[in-house]
């Protein structure tokens, strides 16, 4: 359970020394955030309480709470993730009416042994794997000897989506074009192949000169009179087999 209250601040401390900063943490806009509290106060009291009254109901009420939590927030980066970790733990919840925990995994954390692992007492929500459980590999069976703790696959999810939260809420992922450059498609194209946009050519610079050719005195003796051309035009054909016609 610590390691899921630790991921936020670690997330957050990494988002730190990568160059953020908590005034980034007054754009973070977190909804529903009022069902954090009654889920948080079910899983209290499932930690002080090994056997609190309804047991079989407190765990699923306080898991929907968080997906819910998690999924009206995809927008906020890893949320998404979270949502997805919590779905993993919910589902054997929901199938076997608490977590089932490998006794296996249990001596390998250290927390017993082979001699007296029927004295361990589980937490609130949990019961060493039983024949005919369903969805076994998403219960608790990784251990983790440095703690002496046994997780689900669904804890290890949670913990990276927590991260991820942390990390992006103290530096935000910035923008991918400026403000001021969204309206101009030909700059952002540019940037995105990497090379200087062209700049137009400033309204002071003239445009340049086309030279008329000069006028050749032979050519223009050359040229059929008008009068020529028309008598010209007569003689030809009302049709021309090819691909153009004269006349009507």
């Amino acid at each position: 359970m610590w390691i899921l209250i630790a991921a936020l601040p670690i997330g957050m401390f990494l988002g730190l020394i990568a160059g953020g900063s908590f005034t980034n943490l007054r754009s973070l806009s977190l909804r529903v955030w009022y069902l954090l509290i009654p889920a948080f106060a079910i899983m209290s009291l499932m930690a002080v309480d090994r056997n609190p009254p309804a047991e079989w109901l407190l765990l699923p009420v306080a898991l929907v709470l968080f997906v819910i939590v998690a999924f009206r927030n995809v927008a906020i980066m890893g949320m998404t993730i979270v949502g997805v970790g919590i779905l993993a733990n919910l589902v054997p919840v929901l199938i076997n009416g608490e977590v089932p925990v490998r006794q296996k995994s249990v001596i390998q954390a250290g927390l017993a042994n082979e001699t007296n692992i029927d004295l361990v007492r589980l937490g609130a929500g949990r019961r060493f794997e039983e024949q005919g459980d369903y969805f076994v590999t998403l219960g608790a069976i990784i251990p983790f000897e440095p703690v002496k703790e046994v997780l689900t696959f669904g804890d290890l999810i949670v913990a990276a989506g927590l991260i991820n939260v942390g990390f992006r809420a103290i530096k935000p992922q910035q923008r991918f074009r400026q403000d001021d450059e969204a309206d101009n498609p030909a700059v952002t194209l540019a940037e995105a192949l990497g090379i200087d946009p062209i700049d137009p050519l400033p309204a002071s610079v003239p445009a340049p000169a086309v030279s008329a050719a000069p006028a050749d005195p032979e050519l223009d003796d050359a040229a059929p009179a008008s009068s020529d051309a028309d008598i010209f035009l007569d003689d030809l054909p009302d049709v021309v087999h090819g691909s153009a016609t004269w006349g009507e």
